[in-house]
């Protein structure tokens, strides 16, 4: 399956999968958000919308399923049925980040930037995850605020568990002509990292 996904091949990979699932002793629940996401990428969104309804309902909701419930939803633009999907989660203070960052999202597209700042903040404490910085700041800064925008993006270089790569992209991002933070802070950000 993941030979078949590294070369692109989504179908063959969605053949392989579906033999895998007619298996026994086989974790059902995880082949089924992987085959979800296979359909999705092959761009047969439809059928894996579908297939996420069906499983949700045959199986009952979990907060893994219903993140990749809310990709699918995000792609389309429900940004209603995102948050009436996710909300219970963040209520029931769910370990996962994308949650959080997916919930808050939602909310932005809804017009509801500070039920996304609150939720972030939220997902911060529940999860601990430090990518959820990455989020307040590009909150912050779509909200015109940009010395807490630049607060957050130093939490966030300075965490051990976002990935330099990651780091080094918002850095150039950073330099861009159009961005809205100065060369200094640019030079602080990167003078984090070494």
């Amino acid at each position: 399956i993941d030979v078949n996904k590294g070369k692109g091949a989504l179908a063959s990979a969605i053949r392989s999968l579906d033999m895998l699932m007619n298996k026994d002793h086989v974790n059902i629940a995880a082949l089924n958000r992987e085959k979800i996401m296979l359909l999705f990428n092959n761009e047969q969104k439809e059928e894996a919308f579908a297939r996420y309804k069906n499983v949700r309902e045959s199986a009952g909701a979990t907060d893994t399923l219903d993140v990749i419930g809310a990709t699918l939803l995000l792609d389309k633009n429900d940004f209603p049925a995102v948050i009436n999907v996710l909300e219970p989660w963040a209520n029931k203070k769910s370990p996962l980040a994308q949650v959080y960052s997916q919930l808050a999202q939602a909310y932005r597209e809804n017009k509801e930037p500070k039920k996304s700042l609150a939720v972030l903040n939220a997902g911060v404490l529940n999860t601990k995850d430090d990518y959820l910085f990455l989020d307040l700041a590009d909150e912050y800064r779509l909200s015109g605020k940009g010395k807490l925008s630049f607060e957050y993006l130093k939490q966030a270089f300075s965490s051990k568990t976002i990935d330099f790569s990651e780091k080094n992209r918002i850095i150039l991002s950073l330099l861009a002509p159009n961005s809205s933070f100065t060369l200094d802070q640019a030079q602080e950000l990167a003078n984090i990292l070494v």
